[in-house]
């Protein structure tokens, strides 16, 4: 099995993309590495979901390059309009990436405005969802919810590719949601924390990926 399907914590020696369409913000410290592992899940023949992508990020731009359909939604309301949409690309990447970006892939993707704790997609719709460092942003009671709603829009068997910031996020417990939601680890998975970790600037923070498979099973609550 390749290594992209252990989910463990990045580690410093791990590949990474700088550019993803566009170059990325050197203050990104985590981006280039979760895109470049999540790259690996771009199935063309899936629907997929870049669950609350942020307005300016380009993986949903990316996304939409090489899966079959491609949904991106965030609780920003700039990302339902393409006027404040152009205004926060411009933000992180400038005029002139905005642009190219807003000319050459938004019309690939379906963007909308939506909350994670209530998607506005049907039941087992979607063959993949991507949640890049999104949970450590929600509190226990939402984390729960989250995984429920990607339980409820996934497919039986349909793949959740995630990354968290820890310790901002409780390793027992996210194991714990994830198995109680109904997933299973779709691959080999690690908790410990490698001597190499990738860490944020400051080195508070560390970032661990999981990719998950969606059980035949009902969500059995928590």
């Amino acid at each position: 099995m390749r290594d992209s399907w252990v989910s463990r914590f990045f580690q410093q020696s791990d590949p990474y993309s700088n550019v993803i369409l566009v170059p990325l913000p050197k203050t990104w410290w985590s981006r280039p590495y979760e895109y470049h592992w999540a790259q690996e899940f771009a199935d063309p023949t899936a629907v997929v979901l870049d669950a609350a992508s942020g307005v300016s990020h380009p993986f949903k731009f990316w996304l939409g390059t090489r899966c079959r359909i491609t949904h991106a939604c965030d609780i920003d309301p700039r990302i339902g309009d393409d006027r404040t949409l152009l205004e926060g690309i411009i933000d992180d990447f400038g005029p002139e990436n905005a642009r190219y970006l807003m000319d050459n892939y938004v019309s690939k993707i379906h963007l909308v405005q939506a909350s994670i704790l209530e998607l506005p997609y049907n039941d087992q719709s979607l063959d993949t969802v991507f949640c890049l460092s999104v949970l450590e942003h929600l509190s226990s009671t939402e984390q729960v919810k989250t995984l429920s709603e990607f339980f409820r829009i996934l497919k039986p068997g349909g793949l959740l590719v995630i990354t968290l910031d820890y310790p901002t996020v409780n390793r027992a417990f996210f194991h714990h949601i994830v198995l109680k939601a109904g997933f299973a680890f779709a691959g080999p998975v690690d908790f410990s924390i490698p001597h190499n970790l990738l860490t944020s600037p400051n080195g508070e923070l560390g970032c661990f990926r999981a990719v998950l498979r969606r059980s035949l099973i009902q969500w059995e609550g928590i």
